[in-house]
């Protein structure tokens, strides 16, 4: 008999019911938290996992590998600030249930946790998923105690269950599952030898799994197993002399996804084992970079490598920028990967001698891998530094050398169709854009045998850097929708910043617009909070366009489709009617959210926020109203941090990065008010190299050198008059030129080791001249600058903003 640990026993018994279970050969116990509709339980019962034969194997795939590993299974990717209980470890093979929610065992019905969602269709029972969701602490015997019932809520509470993706690396197939029950107990799956080092390891009753568990980490029903050509994790696993298949799990994007196989586990061209990129500044890039990781492991490779410099050329040399000379020096990064990507060629070296010396290294280091190799794109019409580059004549050249062994990418293809993935840099290489991100990082993955679609994890989140087409533009998801829906329909200023006002007290916590908001407890969906008939309205529009509902141009779209095509339309003519912002705001409420009044005060005053920011008579000054920037990237690449003046912190970085510093340990004095730098007022920032600058204030650039290679710096004549000076940034990453306009918070360049840095470890240097200067004059720290009584003290508005990053 299982016993409910908790620390009140008799609390417990008297509220819980301690149900026995019959020991079966090839049964194991697993503890549910349960009840007939899958909210509000009242107490525990036991349920049981069928465990195949060893033998059971459906599709003959090799088993998976180890254990949790050292570094733990505490934690995949978020959700609504929930880890999943492991990011990847074994599973056991479930019981099939029934439409009931109720399993078979000797005759005995014996339900699962959510029983209510078991009644939502076939596929809701063939791929559900057991993990020890942490609503209860687990003891080693799988017993459960300290429900937690707002956590509880967060599972049960819901039209729809939780999703999970998982994904077995030794394929790359890949299913959505849903969360219908709780298990397994920590003790399944264990070897006798090892029980009791792992009981130990377990320790007391716990809601996150130990870093070194060996045991079971979830179960999936037989139909889910097969479709993932999985094995039963037995006996601690294949490395402790057992079986079984080591899987990845994460929750899934599109958390309305059908349950099943997913679109890229369909197909048959998915891609396993070691991948290594070797590029320039195009897979540099923290966007691009991040992106091939995360899809290229959705699409079934174990490890993916990047290697990626800016302005590395296709050349032999000793330096960090010779492309064949790094790919000889880092051979053991690459002499055991089973694919190969060259993406070199926009800074020079595409010829038929330096092709064959490339493809021969790599060759000699690992004959067995497949090469592939990222043709040049580029938007000839946006580029003023180099002249135009010929991209069809080096795509030639490419391809007539393809006999050497490797395939071409066809990059130059998709830049040609669509220009504008291109961003306005001066270098007209960069797809520096959010769907120029997106383009590229699918091309590579197409090309690969991988699928653009693919649901798994967060594969492109990518903030956004400016203007995109279709007038979707902003440099943050409350501006991009003032900007959409500004002028469109009839829409004004006054009326687009009630709509954006609105939408941010539905659905992004006042401060954004979040597509990707879902109400826990009624399930209302995206920026508008649809729900019932309006949000299967979103579903089915994003359906027909081949997109997902959580996509944030799809639900712009809608809302116009809504309001001018379907019984919204009278509503909608009613509130163009109003005259200002405040009555706007007010009729948007009464006439599309329809919350009864809710918070009417807070939504007016996000709607005049709106209005001051993006209206006509705004400044240009501002990029964000809070560190919670577009599509949740602060945890990707670091974030803002804003202060109440509206002065951006010139890093895009994290707190905690600030307070260890640069690799070096040079450390910015982030608690002084007064100034630290030494003879005159500035400050010196340490961070590693490839940290990205922005813009503290918007203004227009009067001195900066996008093709710099030493110097590299960029000053600005602030909306306000000041003049801001950012420089020690990386030879070639400055991302804007002389007479550009510059909003708060946009991509300067990033931090690197530029001449007027020497002997230095990488930091930014920042410093502010008063209103009467145009121009910087030459400083150093040792004699000062000429006119240092006209230079403005930083460090407050330093401070204050720093506050605001993102931890």
């Amino acid at each position: 008999m299982f016993k409910i640990i908790s620390n009140n026993k008799m609390s417990w018994l008297l509220n819980f019911i301690l149900i026995s279970f019959i020991f079966i050969s090839q049964i194991n116990p697993v503890l549910a938290l349960s009840n007939e509709d899958g909210s509000d339980p009242s107490g525990f019962s036991q349920r049981y996992v069928i465990e195949r034969a060893p033998w059971y194997d459906p599709t003959d795939c090799a088993g998976g590998g180890g254990s949790t590993g050292a570094s733990g299974a505490a934690g995949g990717q978020e959700l609504e600030g929930r880890k999943l209980p492991a990011s990847e470890g074994g599973v056991a093979t479930e019981a099939t249930i029934d439409s009931a929610g109720k399993f078979t065992v000797n005759n005995v019905g014996e339900p699962v946790a959510f029983t209510k969602f078991a009644a939502l269709g076939q596929e809701y029972r063939d791929y559900y998923i057991t993990m020890r969701w942490p609503y209860v602490d687990w003891a080693w015997d799988g017993s459960g105690s300290n429900l937690n019932q707002s956590e509880l809520d967060w599972y049960s509470n819901r039209q729809e269950p939780r999703r999970v993706t998982v994904t077995n690396p030794e394929n790359g197939k890949s299913i959505v599952t849903v969360v219908l029950e709780s298990g397994p107990g920590p003790s399944t799956g264990i070897a006798e030898l090892n029980k009791k080092q792992q009981e130990k390891l377990w320790g007391a009753p716990r809601n996150d799994t130990p870093a070194g568990y060996q045991g079971r980490v979830g179960g999936l029903p037989p139909k889910a197993m097969e479709a993932l050509g999985a094995k039963t994790w037995t006996d601690s696993g294949p490395d402790n002399g057992g079986g079984g298949s080591k899987l990845k799990f994460a929750w899934t994007q599109d958390q309305n996804a059908k349950p099943g196989p997913t679109t890229a586990s369909a197909g048959s061209g998915a891609k396993t084992g070691k991948i290594y990129i070797i590029g320039d500044s195009i897979t540099e890039d923290s966007g691009i970079n991040r992106g091939l990781k995360d899809k290229l492991k959705a699409d079934g490779y174990t490890d993916v490598k990047i290697n990626s410099k800016a302005s590395r050329a296709l050349r032999d040399g000793g330096g960090n920028l010779d492309g064949i000379g790094v790919l000889k020096r880092d051979q053991s990064q690459w002499s055991d990967a089973n694919t190969i990507v060259v993406e070199l060629g926009t800074n020079g070296g595409i010829d038929a001698a330096n092709i064959r010396k490339t493809v021969d290294t790599i060759k000699a280091g690992a004959p067995n891998a497949s090469i592939y190799w990222v043709n040049v794109g580029a938007n000839n019409s946006t580029r003023t530094t180099g002249g135009p580059i010929d991209t069809d004549k080096l795509d030639s050249i490419l391809k007539e050398n393809s006999s050497l062994g490797y395939k071409v990418i066809d990059w130059n293809s998709v830049v040609k169709q669509k220009p504008t993935l291109i961003v306005s840099d001066g270098l007209g290489v960069h797809p520096y854009t959010e769907e120029g991100r997106k383009a590229y990082v699918d091309t590579i993955s197409k090309s690969l045998g991988g699928n653009a679609n693919s649901e798994v994890g967060n594969t492109t989140c990518t903030c956004p850097t400016g203007v995109t087409d279709n007038g979707f533009s902003g440099n943050n998801n409350v501006e991009i929708a003032f900007n959409f829906f500004n002028g469109r329909e009839g829409i004004d200023a006054v009326h687009a910043a009630a709509i954006v006002g609105n939408f941010m007290l539905e659905s992004g916590g006042n401060v954004t617009v979040d597509p990707n908001s879902i109400n826990d407890k009624s399930g209302a969906f995206g920026i508008a909070q649809w729900l019932g008939g309006r949000k299967t309205g979103l579903i089915n529009f994003a359906r027909e366009r081949g997109k997902q509902p959580n996509d944030l141009q799809v639900q712009l779209e809608y809302t116009i489709f809504e309001v001018t095509q379907t019984g919204e339309k009278p509503r909608f003519q009613r509130f163009l009617k109003t005259t200002t912002v405040k009555d706007a705001a007010i009729s948007w409420e009464v006439e599309f959210e329809r919350s009864g009044g809710a918070a009417i005060r807070q939504r007016v005053n996000n709607s005049e926020k709106v209005s001051q920011l993006y209206g006509k008579n705004a400044p240009s000054s501002v990029v964000s109203s809070s560190n919670s920037t577009p599509t949740d990237c602060n945890n990707q690449v670091g974030g803002l941090g804003q202060g109440p003046d509206g002065f951006v912190f010139p890093l895009r970085t994290t707190k905690s990065q600030i307070k260890k510093g640069n690799s070096q340990g040079l450390v910015w004095c982030y608690t002084s008010q007064t100034n630290c730098h030494g003879v005159y007022p500035a400050a010196d920032i340490g961070v590693p190299e490839g940290t990205e600058v922005v813009a503290s204030i918007g203004g227009k650039v009067v001195n900066a050198n996008p093709s710099c290679t030493k110097n590299c710096s960029v000053t600005i004549k602030g909306d306000d008059q000041y003049l801001y000076y950012y420089t020690h940034m990386g030879a070639g990453t400055t991302t804007v030129k002389i007479g550009d306009v510059v909003k708060a918070g946009q991509l300067l360049g990033k931090v690197g080791s530029s001449a007027d840095a020497q002997n230095t470890s990488p930091h930014l240097h920042f410093d502010i001249y008063n209103k009467s200067y145009d121009r910087h004059p030459a400083c150093s720290r040792e004699n000062g600058c000429p006119t240092q009584g006209d230079m403005i003290n930083p460090q407050p508005a330093l401070i204050a903003a720093f506050n605001n990053l993102p931890e």
